[in-house]
């Protein structure tokens, strides 16, 4: 059971009441819900991180338009906290999936020709070889939590030209 958690490399935001060891099913000990978190099984241990400290863990300087950092990994995947400025560049993995959690700030996700609206708590997944751009709308920079899989090194980037990506999500 615990080599299948450690493939999973399970990522939870929690916001739910708990309830107590002892209580009966369905019954709720605390009427205030626990603080929110991410909670994720990495290659050297589990660790559970409140927002806030990954918000902090990515200041942008001034001029800085996007920071990534490196929050944990194993074998099957890599997470990560981004800080945006403005836009990303249209893009895309070939190799690589992601899932990302909004944590902070609001905006714009561009996917395959479709635009949503996102905000804090959004989670949004773009599977491998899809063209994707994320913009922001609000004055102080997003931040997301990101998990990519398999690994991500950096490199499995293609930039892609908005005519491009135009013709290839008309049908």
């Amino acid at each position: 059971m615990r080599n299948a958690l450690r493939r999973l490399s399970a990522v939870a935001v929690f916001s739910a009441c708990a309830a107590s060891p002892g209580a009966p099913p369905g019954a709720r000990s605390d009427p205030e819900p626990p603080p929110r978190v991410v909670d994720a099984l990495y290659e050297d241990g589990r660790r559970t991180l409140e927002p806030a400290a990954l918000i902090a863990s990515v200041p942008l300087a001034e001029g800085e338009a996007t920071k990534v950092a490196l929050v944990g990994a194993d074998a099957h995947s890599s997470h990560h906290v981004v800080a945006l400025r403005d836009a990303e560049p249209l893009h895309r993995h070939d190799a690589h999936d992601l899932l990302a959690v909004l944590l902070r700030g609001h905006g714009r996700m561009w996917i395959e020709g479709e635009e949503r609206t996102i905000g804090p708590d959004s989670i949004t997944f773009v599977p491998r070889g899809a063209v994707h751009s994320l913009r922001n709308d609000a004055a102080e920079p997003l931040v997301g939590y990101v998990v990519f899989w398999p690994p991500f090194d950096g490199r499995d980037r293609v930039l892609v030209e908005p005519e491009a990506a135009a013709a290839e999500a008309s049908p």
